[in-house]
């Protein structure tokens, strides 16, 4: 079970890789998408890891960890603090304390969550409609928001 660590990642997948070093890291991606406006996604389901590039850059700009959820294997990861997939929302802030903000609940693959965000350390939990812990998303610190 691999650590992850707010605006870091984990020991084999890092905030700012390239390609090369992701699909060096965890293979090459079974799926991956380029239609989005400013940026492209690694998808990995049976790793329960996608991997946001930025355009025009092309390094890793944002990193999410998957529970078993939205068409996603579990990802085999635990957030700092003790806080794994299934957590519950008091147990998340126990650990870390009050968001510095949310965003709104909006639908991916038909379900419904909440991403938390953690602006100054670098991570952001989504919350599903039970508010259980199903993806962990890591980013730069002071990074806008991903959803």
């Amino acid at each position: 079970m691999e650590l992850v660590v707010a605006g870091r990642g984990t020991e084999r997948l890092a905030l700012g890789a390239s390609p090369e070093q992701v699909r060096a890291g965890l293979g090459a991606p079974p799926k991956i998408i380029e239609h989005l406006p400013l940026s492209y996604l690694y998808v990995y389901p049976d790793l329960g890891i996608e991997v946001d590039f930025v355009v025009p850059h092309g390094r890793a700009d944002v990193l999410f960890f998957f529970g078993d959820w939205a068409g996603h294997r579990a990802a085999a990861v635990h957030a700092e603090r003790g806080i794994g997939f299934g957590a519950s929302r008091d147990e998340i802030v126990a650990a870390w304390g009050e968001p510095a903000g949310s965003d709104e609940p909006h639908a991916l693959e038909r379900r419904f969550h909440t991403g938390w965000l953690y602006y100054r350390q670098g991570i952001q939990f989504h919350l599903d409609e039970r508010n259980r812990l199903v993806i962990v998303a890591v980013m730069r610190p002071a990074q806008a928001p991903k959803s």
